[in-house]
């Protein structure tokens, strides 16, 4: 069993305090004259016994803060929950993927709820295409709950569920509600916060430890562990062959074999003894270092101020380090924050089980789990449109942003656009009239107004339905003053879940029914001339159309002509767009025959139509259109470019057999003067049934293209990255192809082998379609993440070199997080706050960030996030740029150097004690430093000293440096050693010649130092008088002072590793001027308080010792200098070697 250090020391502490409490009663008890020294044992010994007590009770304490933090964090939103004062999210709130809510019905009224706050009895409304949050049962009005139909948590509700549930003829009106049509109403049968709590404690586990704490790890061990018992042995073997030897025959002597061999081993060991303490120092310093990061963090969010490079930076340079905000931050809100973290479990940011600041400056890979709302903006936005043209069949356009004062306008960046308005403006003026998020041409609009109707409430749609559309209209040309002789009369929201259009879009990963908008609008030529105008799901819409428009006229939409815009659209979807198509109506309307119905129509009430059977597989009378479709389902091709059957132009002219003008040719006549006549209108009991009537036999427009635009910075903050030697890794839920498509928005690598599907190959759930480019599979790309480990084993390391990982789940996401850090990373994963899946993942991070996905968070919103990031020591609201967490970075990289920089003055000021008083030991002479001496030096000065390193101002290349991986740590130990020689070796000497030359001075009867050793060698050190005491404890205090003065010119080579004093000016570092000041005057006053007591001749000591103590240290400084420059070189080498093997990436760009 391997020992710990801390046991080793703790023991040590002990057994010296027994050994000092038996010398110094035994000295108080024989001595003759008293020995004063006897005393000052007897301090010593408790002093380390009371630290020793100290700092298991600081141990014990800290160990338990940290094991309580998680429940802490529990117990806090419990209360927040109990708190709530029941105030619910609007429900026109955007449904995106990574916030998972749902409707759910509580005291009579539907609420926006997020998953982790259902309770079991809840009643949901669940569109087709929505993942089930947990065990539910499909619920009637009858309040019945029929758990022979049940889902299961992460399952896909999909038409195929319900057509299998033929079994009960349900009436689709009794498992819907009204003001949900077209969802369906299922019962929560289980709480899924219990079953989330319960696989957090699964999970979660404490932060490994961090790169700092493994290399102080490896040198505490090998001091503790190695060095202490060889310098313990050897010691006390030399003492015994001196007392045995010298002392042999004089038994006058034999009395002082207490002192002489037991007392003075101890004091070579006590500077061991004397770390005991310094567990508490790292603890406070951690402390410290976490309140700088947080009250840092908190700082940084509160600006408002935008992230700008300076002034002398080129923004072309690919080397500039990343920009910074100039933030003040407080030192009393860091002491505040010290205080409170001192004495409570940190709740808040989980400061000690995540190791918050060592493992945000040892980070070398940040994980993006989420697209929508983290990285990229949460609401798409318009990226190109295609609309028909008659000379060349179909036009292609660009649009872009540009910031105009206050605002980002659109506009068409194609040279020449204006040819295709012909084309544009019917489409332009559908964009116009259906958008209703605010009145068209007035009003301030920001990135995040949306298009308010209804659809939403009734079924999942895509996130490019709920974009407003204005800005679309706007860059084709449109004011508000266009749209004055258009009045909205009705608006109808069709969904299809059993349309063929349906099936044919889950399977390329479209998870929602077919669906779309029609919008009817009273032009200025009469009470019966209306405009229908719709935008929908593409294969929807192009099913309804038999007509397009090309700017010049109505053309027939034959089949060359579908399949041209169906394979833009397929492409469209390769490239990660989403795509809305465009048509209209015009519908002439006999006037008569309106009035019936004129005040519902004019009431503008949205209609919801269900085609396709929403509720179910049975369906109403209304629905026979819907019927045909279904029954004439007909397979899609495999082929890309081939057109679906039920998109050519024999099967949509075939569906047209159901609607009324076949049903009763007498009462339509294509050369009437209205398209529906009054006894035609008379067929239709209500708007229901019209409008399903009227949505068929559309002209098209056009498609629009949508894009999820990466964050502002997010592109600058990756590139940033891997200047900083941090990897990002985006983890796609998507498929290969769309994966790339978002990866090169975001400036990520795209090309060959850059990509590795975590998805197993027999996994048909996804419908992958596996590597689609021979060079992928040319280059054996391990697919599946249980593939991962064996091909890092027996081929190449590229999962751990490429940026990007496609068809993820959150299990493989985890894991392949743990092969990460498997590998010596560091990884920081970030990810929405409102996905309940990713709390798993949170917890399997090293460190783990929180991002509202969209912004104006409400109460309910605030738990729910809470409960998602339970995990999370770090929280990012919407709008705070990702260089928050860079510059958070960048000052954990500081502190973290700084740390390093203290120990190692720390553990070089104890070993230097150490050999000073082995010397003196081995030279027959009491030791250089007594015991409350070197307390003094070990738990005061450098301490302090120590301190003050911790507040060096930024290196200017703190962030061209890379990390070290979390392996392999201090490999090159031999060469540090070398250093610490050589950096410790001249205050050794100084301070042993300061003692022995002011001993040979202070001492009677010493003419000589030849004489010094013979007269502690003859005497019995009981027996020595006044004077001879006072003259030893004199000597020891001039050691003690010029050790510390030079303790002082050793911590001024610290505050870099590798800048020298002509780099670096220390007298820079006030709070180490301040600190140094304090440590010598507080020294010298200690000093001249000791000699103050005694009766030493201090007028005796020469004047070369007052030379060597306070002028040496200084004239030895260019040696301290020539170490670093030494260790520079190795250092610069290894810092080109790790770059070279960062942006090297063997294999990556081959394809073989």
């Amino acid at each position: 069993m391997r020992s710990s250090p801390l046991i080793v020391v703790l023991g040590t502490t002990v057994l010296a305090s027994a050994v000092l409490v038996v010398n110094g009663a035994y000295l108080l008890a024989e001595g003759g004259p008293p020995q004063i020294r006897g005393i000052g044992s007897i301090v010593e010994a408790v002093l380390l016994l009371l630290s020793a007590l100290f700092t298991l009770w600081v141990l014990v304490r800290e160990s338990t803060l940290e094991a309580y933090e998680l429940d802490r964090r529990l117990r806090a939103i419990s209360q927040e929950i109990c708190c709530w004062n029941g105030t619910y999210a609007d429900l026109r709130t955007a449904q995106l993927p990574t916030v998972t809510t749902y409707w759910v019905l509580r005291d009579g009224v539907w609420r926006d709820v997020p998953t982790l706050l259902l309770v079991e009895g809840d009643v949901i409304a669940l569109g087709y295409g929505e993942a089930v949050p947990c065990s539910v049962a499909i619920w009637t009005k009858a309040k019945d709950t029929n758990e022979d139909y049940v889902l299961v948590r992460g399952q896909k509700f999909t038409p195929d569920i319900m057509r299998t549930w033929v079994t009960r003829p349900w009436d689709p009106e009794s498992i819907g509600h009204r003001q949900m049509a077209g969802r369906v109403l299922f019962s929560v049968l289980d709480t899924p916060l219990s079953s989330h709590l319960e696989q957090i404690s699964l999970h979660h586990r404490r932060s490994s430890r961090s790169v700092l704490q493994n290399q102080i790890r490896i040198v505490v061990r090998l001091c503790v562990l190695r060095i202490l018992p060889v310098v313990a042995g050897v010691a006390l073997i030399a003492n015994l062959i001196i007392f045995g030897v010298v002392d042999v025959g004089q038994a006058s002597q034999h009395r002082m074999a207490i002192e002489a061999v037991l007392s003075k081993t101890v004091y070579v060991v006590f500077p061991f003894a004397c770390t005991v303490l310094w567990p508490v120092f790292w603890i406070a310093a951690r402390v410290f270092t976490s309140s700088c990061e947080v009250v840092l963090f908190d700082t940084l969010q509160r600006s408002k101020t935008d992230y700008e490079d300076m002034e002398d930076i080129d923004e072309f340079d690919v080397e500039a380090l990343p920009p910074t905000k100039d933030v003040t931050v407080a030192i009393g809100a860091i002491l505040g924050r010290m205080r409170w973290l001192w004495s409570n479990c940190d709740y808040r940011n989980l400061s000690r089980s995540s190791n918050l600041s060592e493992t945000l400056g040892s980070i070398t890979v940040i994980c993006s789990i989420d697209k929508e709302g983290t990285i990229a903006e949460p609401f798409c936005s318009p990226e190109q449109v295609v609309v028909p043209d008659k000379d060349d069949e179909y036009a292609i356009l660009d649009f872009a942003e540009q910031q105009i004062g206050t605002e980002r306008s659109m506009f068409i960046i194609d040279d020449g656009w204006e040819k295709y308005l012909p084309s544009l403006r019917p489409l332009g003026l559908s964009c116009c009239l259906n958008t209703s998020a605010h009145q068209f041409g007035k009003g301030r609009l920001d990135s995040t107004h949306r298009r308010q109707n209804c659809m939403h409430h009734h079924g999942k749609t895509l996130p490019a339905q709920s974009t407003c559309y204005c800005k679309i209209a706007r860059a084709i040309g449109f004011e508000a003053e266009d749209l004055a002789e258009f009045h909205k009369l009705k608006e109808a929201n069709v969904f299809a879940p059993f349309h063929q259009s349906t099936d044919s879009t889950n399977k390329k990963g479209i998870l929602c029914a077919a669906s779309f908008t029609s919008a009817v609008f009273q032009t200025d030529g009469g009470p019966g001339k209306l405009q229908m105008m719709s935008d929908g799901s593409v294969e929807l819409v192009l099913s309804m159309c038999l007509d397009y428009f090309d700017g010049s006229g109505i053309q027939p939409l034959d089949d060359r002509i579908m399949s041209t815009y169906y394979g833009l659209y397929l492409n469209a979807l390769q490239q990660d767009l989403q795509c809305i198509a465009f048509s209209y109506r015009p519908l002439a309307l006999d006037a008569k025959g309106m009035s019936r119905g004129s005040d519902d129509m004019q009431a503008a009430n949205a209609t919801t139509l269900q085609e396709g059977g929403g509720g179910g597989p049975n369906q109403s009378a209304d629905s026979q259109y819907s019927d045909s479709l279904e029954n004439e389902m007909l397979s899609e091709q495999d082929a890309m470019g081939d057109l679906p059957e039920y998109l050519s132009e024999e099967s949509r002219k075939a569906a047209l057999r159901s609607r009324a003008r076949y049903r009763h040719p007498a009462l339509f006549d294509d050369n009437a003067e209205f398209d529906y006549s009054k006894a035609a209108l008379e067929l239709f009991s209500t708007q229901e049934g019209f409008f399903r009537d009227a949505v068929a036999e559309q002209v098209f427009l056009g498609l629009v293209t949508f894009a999820y635009d990466p964050k502002t910075d997010v592109c600058d903050f990756i590139e940033d990255l891997s200047i900083a030697g941090i990897r990002f890794v985006y983890f796609s839920r998507s498929k290969g192809r769309q994966s790339k498509a978002f990866a090169e928005r975001l400036g990520l690598e795209t090309d060959w082998n850059t990509c590795i599907l975590l998805s197993s190959a027999a996994d048909d759930m996804r419908d992958s379609e596996g590597y689609v480019e021979d060079h992928d599979i040319k280059a054996r790309l391990p697919r599946g993440i249980e593939n991962i480990r064996s091909h890092l084993e027996e081929v190449d390391d590229i999962p751990l070199q490429i940026s990007l990982f496609a068809e993820c789940t959150p299990d493989a996401t985890r894991e392949m997080i743990s092969i990460f850090q498997e590998n010596g990373d560091v990884a920081c994963c970030m990810g929405s706050a409102l996905r309940d899946s990713n709390t798993l993942t949170f917890a399997a991070a090293d460190l783990a960030v929180g991002v509202e996905p969209i912004p104006h968070f409400n109460r309910l919103y605030a738990l729910g996030a809470a409960l998602t990031c339970i995990p999370c020591p770090l929280f990012l609201q919407h709008d705070t740029s990702l260089y928050t967490l860079m510059q958070v970075i960048r000052e954990a990289r500081r502190l973290m150097n700084c740390l390093q920089q203290c120990a190692i003055l720390l553990l070089l000021s104890g070993l230097a004690l150490v050999v000073v008083n082995l010397v003196t030991s081995l030279c027959l002479l009491p030791p250089a430093l007594s015991g409350y001496l070197m307390l003094w030096v070990l738990w005061i000065v450098a301490p302090l000293l120590g301190l003050s390193l911790l507040f060096v101002p930024h290196d200017e290349n703190i962030m061209s440096t890379m990390p070290v991986k979390n392996q392999a740590h201090l490999s090159d130990m031999p060469r540090l050693a070398v250093y610490a020689v050589i950096r410790m070796l001249p205050p050794i000497v100084l301070t042993i010649f300061v003692y022995v030359t002011s001993l040979e001075k202070l001492l009677p009867d010493v003419s000589h130092l030849g004489e010094l050793s013979s007269v502690f060698d003859k005497k019995d050190w009981l027996g020595l008088d006044h004077e001879q005491q006072w003259a030893v404890v004199a000597a020891q205090v001039y050691a003690m002072v010029a050790f510390v003065f030079h303790c002082v010119c050793v911590s001024s080579t610290l505050m870099y590793r590798t800048k020298t004093w002509l780099e670096f000016i220390p007298f820079r570092n006030i709070i180490w001027v301040g600190c140094s000041l304090i440590c010598l005057v507080l020294t010298f006053a200690f000093a001249i308080l000791l000699l103050a007591f005694g009766s030493a001749h201090v007028d005796r000591v020469s004047w070369y010792t007052y030379f060597v103590a306070f002028v040496g240290p200084l004239a030895l400084l260019p040696l301290q200098d020539l170490c670093k420059l030494h260790d520079k070189k190795r250092w610069t080498r290894l810092q080109k070697l790790a770059k070279l093997e960062f942006n090297t990436k063997l294999g990556l760009h081959s394809p073989l």
